[in-house]
């Protein structure tokens, strides 16, 4: 996995000098057909709060978009998140702790609505695939978690879709929020054009 997360983060780092960058860059007109954006973001309402969880590492996600058309983006997005939770035994006061570590990569698919120069309203689908740790804080997963549901790693295909805008404020700098189920059920971030 680490290798993975490598890859990319080397991939988004030499991405602008890469060749997508061959349209000419226009400030006035961000969001056009041939330009690409990297983004990072932070999620603000996290997937895991649902289940109780306290947040260790707020989920932080990258990506890269490239505009095929003006209306249309593909794109992909690497994202992680660290949690703690606390499970009681059935019929005792006992309290075990697990730390959750899930990360998710995922093809994005999107469709635009640009039609003013600073603003980008955008809604599409993400499919992925996620991969989920499980560590108790004291012992490891044994047959009593096994029969809970509680696996050490787990991993499987993920669907979502999601709706967010984002503003052009200083040329190639765009501060963007999406709602959708991903990493985050809410996120919101910075994203360079070129």
């Amino acid at each position: 996995m680490k290798n993975i997360a490598t890859f990319l983060l080397s991939f988004l780092l030499l991405l602008p000098t890469g060749s997508f960058a061959q349209k000419k860059f226009n400030p006035h007109k961000v969001f056009t057909a041939g330009h690409a954006s990297t983004s990072l973001g932070i999620g603000l309402i996290p997937t895991y709060l649902m289940d109780g969880a306290s947040i260790v590492l707020p989920p932080l996600s990258v990506g890269v978009d490239y505009l095929a058309s003006d209306i249309v983006s593909i794109g992909i997005q690497l994202g992680h998140s660290q949690s703690l939770s606390k499970r009681a035994k059935d019929g005792a006061e006992l309290v075990k702790e697990y730390y959750n570590y899930t990360t998710q990569l995922g093809l994005r698919l999107a469709a635009h609505c640009n039609r003013w120069e600073s603003w980008d309203f955008y809604g599409g689908f993400l499919l992925g695939y996620q991969f989920t740790n499980i560590k108790p804080t004291t012992g490891s997963i044994g047959p009593e978690e096994k029969l809970r549901g509680i696996m050490a790693s787990t991993s499987h295909v993920v669907y979502s879709g999601f709706l967010g805008m984002r503003y052009s404020c200083c040329g190639r700098i765009s501060f963007f929020g999406e709602a959708g189920y991903g990493i985050s059920l809410l996120q919101a971030g910075i994203s360079y054009h070129f």
